[in-house]
């Protein structure tokens, strides 16, 4: 059941104003308009066209809204190049919402301001972003994102996530993760997040789907958290990887998790992190399409023996219980 009663009349900004939990409709839980590293676009713009960037990721938003999608929520914080001003840009009159996150993207080390400074100057960042707006712009940050890689728990990937946790429970936003399967790294973010009080409900755990088995899977889920099958158009997802994630995923609906488990491509309009050629041409740029989840995926799920009911839990339903929490 979505959350009842006034929770659903609950607000929350969106790059073009604030809307209710109750208006999100089909949600693809981790996406990227654009993604960058950081400062590459802001030191040489001449790299990229920024016009042709921005009509692109409207084409794309507008086809995912086409194939049924209401909501994104873009991923790409600091780390990934995030540029408030252009997906602002391309967000201007478009039908689809699009939530925007607040967070840091280092698997080792941070940028050395906050790796010289104490956590808090790092809370306050976060909390910035959601209370007051993003990069001098009224467009507040929904969710904080985080990261742990192939590095594991480093000081500084420890330090961001206490700093996001910390900022969690200051505003009541969740709290969206990077982790490698792996690793397992999902679960050495859930030490530090429990360390710190973050309701569990608050928390989603990104790209669980990468992992073969569901060992993994359960021992996050039974913690109480959200977990993701949110990489369905990235480049590193193979035919037989989505054929697994597939099976895993209806296993999971028939045991009764569908409740926890939310659903995205971690598709991107544009990029400019690995060109292989032109804009036109680039291979790293194939896989990036927001419509594969619904227009692609979802009859494989239905094949798969997961059912309607099971996919508007995952897609509409969960979306609205996350951000339902909020304080």
């Amino acid at each position: 059941m979505i959350p009842e009663g006034d929770t659903l009349m609950k607000t929350i900004p969106t790059v073009t104003g604030a809307i209710a939990t109750r208006e999100f409709g089909f949600t693809l839980s981790h996406e990227h308009v654009f993604v960058h590293d950081e400062g590459v676009i802001a030191s040489f713009p001449h790299i990229w066209n920024r016009k042709q960037a921005i009509e692109s990721a409207r084409n794309k938003l507008q086809a995912a809204y086409d194939a049924g999608v209401r909501t994104i929520i873009d991923m790409s914080i600091m780390g990934n190049g995030r540029d408030i001003h252009t997906v602002r840009a391309v967000a201007e009159g478009l039908p689809i919402n699009i939530l925007v996150a607040t967070g840091a993207f280092y698997p080792d080390q941070l940028p050395r301001y906050f790796h010289t400074q104490p956590l808090s100057a790092l809370r306050e960042c976060f909390v910035h972003d959601i209370k007051t707006g993003i990069s001098g712009t009224s467009v507040r940050a929904a969710i904080i994102k985080v990261c742990t890689d192939a590095p594991g728990l480093t000081p500084d990937v420890e330090k961001t996530l206490r700093a996001a946790a910390q900022a969690s429970l200051e505003t009541g936003v969740p709290i969206h993760t990077h982790a490698r399967a792996e690793n397992q790294s999902g679960l050495l973010q859930m030490r530090v997040f429990l360390e710190e009080g973050v309701p569990p409900e608050r928390i989603y755990i990104g790209h669980v789907m990468d992992d073969t088995g569901l060992d993994y899977a359960k021992r996050l889920l039974d913690l109480g958290v959200y977990i993701g099958f949110d990489r369905f158009a990235s480049a590193a997802i193979t035919s037989t990887k989505i054929q697994t994630a597939l099976s895993n995923l209806a296993d999971l609906c028939g045991e009764g998790y569908s409740k926890q488990i939310l659903l995205g491509n971690d598709g991107c309009s544009y990029q400019t992190v690995m060109r292989t050629g032109d804009s036109q041409k680039d291979p790293s740029l194939l896989g990036n399409d927001y419509t594969i989840l619904p227009s692609k995926i979802l009859p494989l799920l239905r094949e798969a023996g997961v059912s309607d009911a099971y996919i508007q839990t995952m897609a509409v339903e969960n979306p609205i219980r996350l951000f339902s929490l909020r304080l």
